[in-house]
């Protein structure tokens, strides 16, 4: 154990311990310094010596964790040593007595001690073995029983060193669980900020067509609008002309010059005005109202573009249809997305855990899987997972007016259930997750993805969604559990 515990803080470069440890993008840990003289050696192929994946100098990253690692280990393997030398020395010191150490004396006889009571499991002198006291003990010499407590001693000490490798092993166990852990954090990080940015680009994407799209329809209307303007103002313009022409004939105060303009020019210019040109002019002309509109896009812009969003989205949950397994009391509709209580007749139990239900015609053995089931506001329903092999429910959340919200497991002709408290809402549509690496299935609010609850599987056979529409309730429980399709 020493041994292999040292080598988990061993550089495999220069074989010792790490000094100032760093991490590639492999996982794979070197001394800092014997990293940069392998850089320094060929700067422009670096590649990991353990693996050979490239990587380069900004890879190159500082490990804290190992290097508390080393330093808690180092700390051990010393504190261990220094143990193991003191049990060497214990054990030769039982082996060869020190001759030279005084004689204890017995200080009620004042004689040296020479025999151990085995049975009061103490040093005793040749006088106290003759008194009362010690009528029917054991005895033993000094040496002999020296032997034999530093045998039991040692096989004591043997367990603590035993127990401490294993907690020692265990702690290391626990570091490498904190790594994979951490590295596992900066990779979902690392993926949460890759799938939002895919949103975000999709979205900047959508939002400057749209903006695009409103300038030119803000370009075209507008366009429209200023060329109605410059033609008012051409009217208006040639309006202005004629008014002068008239306000000027009109403030002539001799009847004769007046007549004179009338006659020449006055009778032909209000003629015309009168018959042809007010009333065409003021009819071919008219004020062009705003029409600017980006249609639905302007009350429903988010729901467009989550539909819009929906389309790019990877993975989505699968589309599961439920399969009809003739139950008298069952519908399944013919797309396998609906069922419900096709009457009040049937095998149906009031018990919650005798429910009989429909499971989708797929199953699945590995991986994540996620659905999610409408239920509304129904007054009863189970959602959850069931055995394919076996043809019965495993694991459901149970919901009824009545009784409120429980986890039901399924097992050999039993069911265990459990109540769910702190649930103060009413769930109108509940996420399933399947997590057959893990051995879990979880249920969330998915109408916020609120955690409702975590319950171990047995996944050594594939597994199901399975649902069912509850009691009768006298028809107010009817309407349908519905699988959400997207």
């Amino acid at each position: 154990m020493h041994s292999a515990l040292s080598q988990q803080i061993q550089c495999p470069i220069c074989l010792n311990h790490f000094k100032d440890p760093v991490c590639l993008p492999c996982e794979h840990s070197f001394c800092r310094g014997c990293i940069t003289r392998l850089m320094e050696c060929n700067p422009h192929d670096l590649r990991c010596p353990e693996c050979r994946g490239p990587f380069s100098q900004h890879d190159v990253r500082t490990s804290r964790l190992l290097r508390n690692m080393v330093y808690a280990t180092r700390a051990h393997l010393e504190e261990h040593e220094a143990l193991k030398k003191r049990v060497d020395m214990i054990g030769t010191a039982a082996a060869t007595p020190n001759r030279d150490s005084p004689e204890l004396i017995c200080p009620k006889h004042n004689e040296p001690f020479k025999l151990f009571c085995e049975t009061d499991q103490k040093l005793i002198c040749f006088i106290c073995r003759e008194e009362n006291v010690h009528q029917g003990h054991k005895f033993k010499t000094m040496n002999d029983a020296a032997k034999i407590k530093k045998a039991e001693a040692n096989a004591v000490l043997k367990v603590l060193f035993s127990e401490d490798e294993q907690l020692t092993d265990m702690s290391k166990k626990q570091h490498d669980e904190m790594s994979k852990t951490k590295s596992k954090s900066e990779f979902l990080e690392a993926r949460i900020s890759a799938q939002f940015a895919k949103m975000h680009k999709f979205l900047t994407e959508r939002e400057g067509e749209l903006k695009k799209t409103l300038r030119e329809n803000e370009q075209e209307v507008v366009g429209r609008m200023e060329q109605n303007v410059r033609t008012m103002e051409e009217l208006l313009s040639d309006g202005k002309e004629e008014q002068g022409t008239l306000v000027s004939a009109l403030e002539t105060d001799k009847p004769d010059s007046f007549l004179k303009w009338w006659s020449e020019q006055g009778n032909r210019m209000v003629e015309g005005m009168l018959n042809e040109r007010i009333k065409p002019k003021l009819e071919n002309v008219s004020v062009i109202s705003d029409c600017l509109s980006l249609g639905p896009y302007e009350t429903y812009l988010q729901f467009f573009a989550w539909k819009e969003m929906l389309r790019t989205v990877n993975p989505i949950p699968r589309r599961l249809t439920m399969k009809d397994n003739d139950d008298a009391c069952l519908k399944v509709s013919p797309s396998g997305r609906f069922v419900q209580r096709s009457s009040k007749k049937g095998k149906f139990s009031t018990k919650k855990y005798n429910m009989p239900f429909t499971s989708s015609a797929q199953s699945f053995r590995h991986g994540q899987h996620y659905w999610e089931v409408e239920v509304g506001e129904k007054l009863s329903w189970v959602v959850g997972v069931s055995v394919k092999e076996y043809s019965h429910a495993d694991t459901v959340l149970y919901f009824s007016s009545e009784e409120g919200y429980y986890i039901i497991q399924y097992g050999s002709g039993t069911a265990a259930e459990r109540a769910l408290t702190g649930i103060e809402e009413n769930l109108r549509k509940i996420g399933v997750c399947l997590d057959c690496e893990r051995n879990q299935v979880s249920f969330y609010n998915a109408e916020g993805m609120t955690l409702i609850d975590v319950t171990e599987c047995d996944f050594n056979s594939p597994h199901s969604l399975c649902v069912s529409p509850g009691l009768y309730h006298d028809g107010k429980n009817s309407d349908p559990v519905t699988l959400c399709w997207y």
